[in-house]
């Protein structure tokens, strides 16, 4: 929700995530996508870290931040090596050190909903992610622009 993934992954592997096939070619396709990855990775270079922000990240973060909520970053790391450490760093350098150092990684999206209460709010991107954190008992909030999701926010109150 703050950075330009598909922008990133299409210049890296030249496949669009997002247009995948049907059923049989997706599993190919996706693992060729994620194969890409994990030698642009292994040759040396930053995935995950040189993702640049979305135009409208910085809306919702200083939303986020004049809430005076905890605010406590969690992303998924899939299978790509060193996925933690790049993404920390991304966080270190465009929201702080403090930010950095409290976020947390898990290996899939669904498994982001081990951190959901009831007061706590996952904004994500991806149903995948919002489902489990709700069926867990936490609040949801599917991310598709800064100003909707501020405006959704507003309406829970946060």
């Amino acid at each position: 929700m703050l950075v330009d993934f598909l922008k990133t992954a299409i210049e890296v592997t030249g496949i669009n995530p997002e247009a995948e096939p049907g059923d049989s070619t997706n599993k190919l396709l996706r693992r060729d996508f994620w194969k890409r990855i994990e030698r642009h990775v292994k040759a040396g270079n930053p995935f995950f870290a040189a993702m640049t922000p979305l135009e409208d990240a910085f809306i919702l973060w200083e939303y986020l931040l004049s809430t005076g909520k905890p605010l406590v970053i969690c992303s998924a790391t899939g299978h790509v090596i060193g996925a933690s450490g790049e993404k920390r760093d991304w966080v270190r350098r465009h929201l702080g050190h403090e930010i950095a150092n409290s976020a947390r990684f898990v290996r899939d999206a669904v498994n982001k909903a081990q951190y959901a209460t009831p007061t706590t709010v996952l904004i994500d991107d991806r149903r995948k992610a919002i489902e489990p954190w709700v069926a867990a008992g936490g609040i949801g909030v599917l991310h598709t622009s800064a100003l909707t999701t501020i405006a959704h926010l507003k309406e829970l109150g946060v």
